[in-house]
């Protein structure tokens, strides 16, 4: 806004363009509301102070001393219903020299214009009505509009982001501390005056600033010489290796010496610390380091696609940055995908080195008999190889306890741990067996890269001063609100010690605490690692699941050759990390799902699964400001086009099913002979059903869920919502209006028994009964809309409603159900949609489906995630629907991490 106008008349200004809305709305001729729009605008923007001429619909705006094109559209009366298309803009951008065009339009754009936008790199931006509305009511400025439109297209190379985006991060907008750590302040420099080896912290830094890095590995001269060179193209180093083969502090060196030879400022990030809310920070703070600086990213594989995007953002803006990332090998191939892949919408080549850990342990030991008066025999050195495998980590703990005492030169890895670390704290009466268990519950979940929240522990019963002595003295780590030991392997170390060890009375502590929870006494190890794998996985850390199951395939059974259960899981943990990943992606780039108050409902109910109540939380406010209280205490949704996308694919709908009354097919008029008698009728359902309100039913059902959720069922609106729904029950039949669409009925029987209804009430009893009475003979459901929602969908969802409503498995109509969708398989998936396919997965797992039978469909919808428009879903040329990513998302994660979870126990019960 103009910066030297007072409050008071901005205000006024406001209040007056807001009454002139109103009225330019109220026009009945649209050619007479384009006009109105166009003319408010340009005083708007004159009233900004920028400098505006106009040569019909298309306004020329000097901003930051640069001409902005601004095409508005429709133009005249015959572009009223036309969609704005490509050959306007192309007109333009042939006439004149424009950094910026912006395409406003009332009416929507074509698919060739938004195209075009999405690989124009900003020059194409695109101003829908939401975004018109806010400029001319002066809800943002241009300046601001800009500004957030520019960065939005930086990040996410998405032109069409609008108004609602925008209020939606207003509202979760924070200040936040900056978050990269230079390489000094991270390797202590000036506080540190001798590269220790060995630390107690499992992090071997290797380097200081007075004697120079302790060990080089081989490939070094390759990375320095990658490093030094300017590519073409923007490139990302890639060091991949085992967990502990010391990719950490092949990073630090490479960064170390970049400092030595260049000056340039070096810094450093944990990629596992990357959430959706500092993204931003890491990317803002990135493309804004000086040329030469260099980035060490760690841990890439902890957030792959997170890291993607952040690599993407920063090489698509500022080349000059040199960046150092780190992964591990198993997860290389995928993380490679990921990052050349379509997830990062700037693509970047990859260099990639990998380490072998077995050079860098024979440099270690020689090293230590070097610097250390101790005495190694070769037997000793043979087993201290042997028993490291590929892990330098552990070898650099246990020389640091034989460095420190020099009488047990022989002492090998579970002597270690029971001489250095367990006694010590059974020597202590205020630790005890007690602190052993407590170790033995960390270890045992971090040893697959899952580090717990301290609550879990409370929940069995650990005090919080346990945890904190524990933290004091060295034997746990925090990060945020997450405890582990250190290292993933170290993690194993302690388990594989203390599984032999039963004798150091850390067992019976553990078996009180689970029985105390559970009511189960185990009795066995295995038996003790599965009742925490159900007391921790019952908060549905779904998250922590899939990053389980991983790891039990890399660290339990490294040499087993895979087995197509083996390639199963592996797949199912990557389509589930890639669907969460982008999901959180997709939500932070528009936390308005698109104007979608079904897909935010979706999202709210993923985020409350992965225990992302913040993230269920912003996505359910959206969805409750678009409800407005009635005097009859019910809650009804304000069904605005600019608010709710959903308001169009309704309209759609509603001509679906008047074509359908022109020539009614068979399904259909045997459908509508079940809801009531066709004799004597006209087939009429798009004047006789009110659109509007089956939308109100279908909105409200959809968001029950959400709100239990997040605020619980206690929370006003939870009522006042349920009243809506239950207002549009028909007493006499059970069905939900209307009766003639089965798949309102099946939504509402669905979530209403999620929220808990008694399955014996008359809402859940009544909607049951009458969709048994509209199933057809031959076992499927119809809709009278069924170019739009096909009867396979249609099927899908009323079976998983009757299954949810307590129908029986053997229930006739769940076989004839079951037979009739297995029939319309085809190629492993029904109509070649995600969205269709997914429905009917959901229902056949219902049944308990065998991971045999669902194979071909799970690898469909993991094939569907491997994209980023994964949730738009098409049917020929008919039929688009609005997106779908929440829905997909949440079947992903109740199919598969069953199978998931299953697999796991299996797995630790045969190891």
């Amino acid at each position: 806004m103009n910066k030297h106008v007072p409050d008071v008349f901005l205000s006024q200004k406001q209040n007056s363009c807001r009454r002139e809305l109103v009225t330019i709305r109220g026009f009945s001729d649209p050619t007479d509301q384009v006009t109105g729009y166009r003319a408010l605008l340009y005083d708007v923007l004159m009233w900004q102070g920028l400098t505006v001429e106009t040569s019909e619909n298309i306004f020329t705006i000097m901003w930051k001393e640069r001409s902005y094109y601004l095409l508005f559209w429709p133009s005249h009366r015959e572009t009223i219903d036309q969609k704005l298309g490509l050959k306007p803009v192309n007109e333009i951008l042939s006439r004149n020299q424009a950094k910026c065009i912006l395409t406003a339009s009332l009416v929507g754009f074509t698919q060739d214009l938004y195209n075009a936008a999405l690989k124009a790199n900003g020059q194409i931006l695109l101003l829908d009505g939401t975004d018109i509305d806010a400029l001319c009511g002066m809800e943002w400025s241009f300046s601001q509009m800009m500004d957030f439109k520019v960065r939005e297209m930086a990040f996410y190379g998405q032109p069409n982001v609008n108004y609602l985006t925008y209020s939606a991060k207003q509202r979760e907008a924070k200040e936040f501390e900056p978050v990269l750590t230079s390489l000094e302040t991270w390797l202590s420099k000036g506080r540190e005056t001798d590269a220790e080896m060995f630390r107690e912290d499992a992090l071997p830094r290797w380097i200081d600033f007075e004697h120079n890095v302790i060990i080089e590995w081989p490939q070094f001269p390759e990375a320095l010489q990658f490093i030094s060179e300017r590519p073409e193209h923007p490139q990302a180093l890639i060091i991949s290796g085992a967990a502990g083969s010391g990719k950490s502090t092949f990073l630090y060196t490479i960064g170390y010496h970049h400092l030595l030879t260049s000056k340039a400022p070096v810094y450093y990030y944990n990629v596992a610390n990357l959430q959706m809310s500092n993204i931003r920070i890491v990317v803002d703070e990135i493309i804004n380091l000086s040329e030469g600086s260099m980035v060490l990213l760690d841990d890439l594989h902890q957030r792959a696609v997170y890291a993607s995007k952040v690599i993407g953002a920063i090489l698509s803006r500022n080349t000059k940055v040199k960046i150092v990332a780190a992964t591990r090998q198993p997860y290389f191939t995928e993380a490679q995908d990921k990052l050349q892949g379509p997830y990062g919408w700037r693509s970047f080549e990859v260099k990639r080195i990998d380490l072998e850990p077995s050079v860098i342990a024979d440099k270690l030991i020689s090293r230590f008999a070097h610097r250390t008066s101790v005495h190694l025999s070769q037997s000793t050195i043979q087993r201290l190889k042997y028993d490291v495998g590929q892990d330098i980590t552990v070898l650099g703990w246990v020389l640091r306890h034989i460095e420190t005492d020099k009488t047990n030169a022989s002492l090998m890895y579970d002597e270690a741990v029971v001489r250095y670390r367990c006694k010590p704290l059974l020597a202590k009466p205020e630790l005890g067996a007690e602190a052993l268990s407590l170790l033995y519950t960390i270890a045992f979940f971090e040893q697959f890269d899952v580090r717990i929240h301290e609550d879990y522990l409370l929940k069995l019963g650990f005090s919080g001063r346990l945890t904190k002595n524990l933290l004091a003295m060295g034997y746990l780590t925090q990060l945020h609100e997450t405890l582990g030991i250190g290292h993933a392997n170290l993690a194993r170390l302690y388990i594989r010690t203390l599984d032999k060890h039963t004798d150091l009375s850390w067992m019976p502590a553990v078996v009180h605490r689970l029985k105390a929870v559970t009511g189960k006494t185990p009795t066995k190890i295995e038996e003790i690692k599965i009742g925490l794998l159900d007391t921790y996985f019952d908060q549905q850390q779904l998250d922590a699941r899939s990053r389980a199951i991983l790891n039990v395939f890399y660290y339990f059974a490294p040499n087993v050759h895979p087995t197509q259960l083996h390639q199963d899981m592996i797949y199912m943990v990557s389509a589930i990390e890639r669907a969460m990943d982008l999901l959180i992606l997709y939500f932070q780039r528009d936390p308005t799902g698109e104007n979608s108050v079904s897909n935010s409902a979706f999202m709210c109910q993923v985020f409350t699964k992965l225990g992302r109540i913040d993230l269920a939380r912003q996505a359910l406010d959206f969805i409750l400001a678009q409800q407005e209280i009635n005097k009859n205490d019910t809650a009804q949704f304000i069904l605005d086009p600019l608010r709710i996308t959903t308001v169009k694919d309704f309209e759609e709908i509603r001509k679906r099913a008047a074509l359908e009354d022109q020539s009614p097919d068979d399904l259909t008029i045997e459908l509508l002979n079940r809801v009531y008698s066709m004799q004597d009728k006209v087939c009429n359902i798009a004047d006789q059903v009110d659109f509007n309100q089956f939308h109100q039913t279908w909105l409200s059902a959809m968001v029950l869920p959400s709100i239990a959720a997040v605020y619980g069922k206690e929370y006003p609106r939870f009522n006042q919502t349920l009243k809506t729904v239950l207002a549009n029950q028909d007493q006499d039949k059970g069905g939900f209006y209307p009766l003639e669409f089965c798949w309102s009925t099946a939504r509402c029987v669905t979530n209403l028994a999620h929220v808990g209804l008694p399955l014996d009430s008359s809402p859940i009893v009544g909607g049951r009964d009458w969709l048994l009475r509209l199933q057809l003979d031959d076992g499927r459901w119809h809709s009278p809309d069924w170019r739009w929602n096909p009867d396979e969908e249609m099927t899908a969802m009323c079976l998983y409603a009757l299954l949810r409503a307590g129908l029986a498995y053997d229930h006739p109509a769940v076989g004839r159900a079951k037979k009739w969708l297995l029939s319309r398989q085809r190629q492993g998936c029904w109509n070649n949609n995600a969205h269709d396919t997914s429905h009917v997965i959901e229902a056949l797992n219902a049944l308990s489906f065998p991971l045999d039978e669902l194979r071909e469909p799970l690898r469909f919808l993991e094939r569907r995630v491997s994209t980023d428009d994964w949730y738009q879903t098409i049917i020929g040329k008919e039929r688009r629907q609005s997106l779908e990513i929440g829905e997909l998302a949440n079947v992903l994660l109740d199919v598969e991490t069953r199978y998931l979870f299953d697999y796991v126990r299996e797995t630790l019960v045969s190891e």
